[in-house]
């Protein structure tokens, strides 16, 4: 009985999960500027560079590092998982928003080195 638990603990945890790959990849957002004053409806449009973008898919996939999607935010919420280097963002409130965009696995996990850009902006 004592072996048989040995054996088990020795299996679970020695080599925890997975580390997660990083990536060469890099992302700027192109269509705002800081503190740029816009209207209501605007088109975030980005360019990556170091890697391609590649529908997303189910966990347990091949993860590689210079494939992935965009997620988009507005003001800390995911308003868009995209293979594409844009995205409409409408009827925005008055006011100040923060745009961001992060270049995520296909597996939707962020890679060891977040790829991650932001930008505040002006709703007039």
């Amino acid at each position: 009985m004592i072996a048989v638990i040995a054996v088990a603990l020795g299996a679970c945890g020695s080599s925890g999960p997975a580390a997660r790959p990083k990536t060469p990849a890099t992302l700027q957002i192109l269509a705002l500027e800081p503190n740029a004053q816009v209207g209501p409806d605007v088109d975030v449009r980005v360019v990556l560079r170091h890697a391609h973008l590649v529908p997303s898919m189910q966990i347990g996939g091949t993860v590689r590092p210079r494939e992935g999607h965009l997620h988009f935010s507005l003001d800390g919420r995911i308003v868009a998982m995209t293979n594409k280097l844009s995205e409409p963002l409408r009827n925005l409130t008055p006011g100040e928003h923060t745009v961001g965009v992060e270049f995520v696995a296909a597996d939707h996990l962020p890679f060891a080195n977040h790829v991650v850009a932001a930008v505040s902006f002006q709703v007039t």
